[in-house]
């Protein structure tokens, strides 16, 4: 990121992982118990979070959404929020990830530091300045994310409240302001670059609020949890506005997929009705309305 200031690192004299407290601003009101992070057992050793990371930036605030599911060697599967967030006096920002879930948590509580340096508050009065202390810090960590082999990838929504928003994108220790739509996923994302043909490319990302874009983006992580091996569990939804506030929506992900189900159902008889000659044109019309009736409840 061009700036003529230096990012000034945190202290490396910093407790190693396993002393390190969950930072308490990943928790959140209403988190489910049955969540992993609060269960009290073993935890197995090389966990995996293919996750489908998605986010959408709109035209009045960010979408951020992701799947649930950790995965360890041997099939063992748990379930934890894969997004973090945090929020200040005059900036936000909530990230979410692909790749190893010791990795994130040490990267969030290691951005967090650096943010705290008193000689980087002029880096928090932009996007692009928050967007420097996620590459220094990835940068500190830099030799353990080439020893580990499922490395880290982060999508994020920053704000400088009232003044600037964007949707930053982490890879192989880059750090760039990413487009209006960006995903992270470890494994097969071609699906997601089929499904973005068909419903991003077109209208441009930019026209979307972010009502709608939260609707786009639960269907896209159901795709994925569909047929991305590693991809599952809830679907977890935060949006960050302009004004650094944030609206929590997973309790409505699964009225969302839903919704989807049933359309994919009418979708496919409809479909299924217009190749066979056989069947009056009154009922393929009736078929077709159903359809058309499920995707205006859909635009809103």
């Amino acid at each position: 990121m061009a700036s003529s200031a230096r990012c000034v690192p945190a202290t490396p004299s910093r407790p190693t992982l396993l002393d390190l407290p969950s930072p308490q601003t990943t928790k959140r009101v209403g988190y489910d118990p049955t969540y992993g992070p609060k269960r009290k057992r073993p935890r197995p050793v090389g966990g995996s979070a293919l996750t489908i990371g998605i986010g959408f930036r709109c035209v009045d605030g960010i979408v951020i959404a992701s799947d649930t599911q950790i995965t360890y060697g041997g099939s063992h599967k748990r379930y934890e929020y894969k997004i973090f967030e945090h929020r200040e006096a005059s900036w936000s920002a909530i990230f979410t990830y692909a790749g190893d879930p010791d990795l994130m948590r040490r990267f969030f509580a290691d951005f967090l530091a650096v943010a705290s340096v008193p000689g980087n508050i002029q880096f928090l009065s932009s996007v692009s300045g928050i967007s420097q202390i996620v590459e220094i810090t990835l940068t500190a960590m830099s030799s353990i994310l080439a020893a580990n082999s499922m490395g880290l990838s982060i999508l994020g929504a920053v704000a400088v409240h009232n003044q600037e928003i964007a949707l930053v994108k982490a890879s192989n220790g880059a750090v760039c302001i990413a487009r209006d739509y960006e995903y992270v996923g470890i494994g097969d994302s071609s699906l997601l670059r089929f499904l973005e043909t068909l419903i991003c490319a077109p209208i441009g990302m930019g026209t979307y609020r972010y009502e709608q874009a939260f609707r786009i983006a639960t269907y896209l992580v159901y795709q994925a949890k569909q047929y991305i091996d590693g991809c599952g569990g809830d679907t977890s939804v935060s949006i960050l506005l302009p004004n650094g506030g944030r609206h929590i929506r997973d309790g409505e992900t699964k009225d969302v997929e839903q919704e989807i189900k049933d359309l994919e159902s009418r979708l496919s008889i409809a479909a299924s009705l217009s190749f066979n000659k056989l069947i009056p044109a009154r009922v393929l019309e009736d078929n077709w309305k159903l359809v058309i009736d499920k995707l205006k409840h859909g635009h809103r």
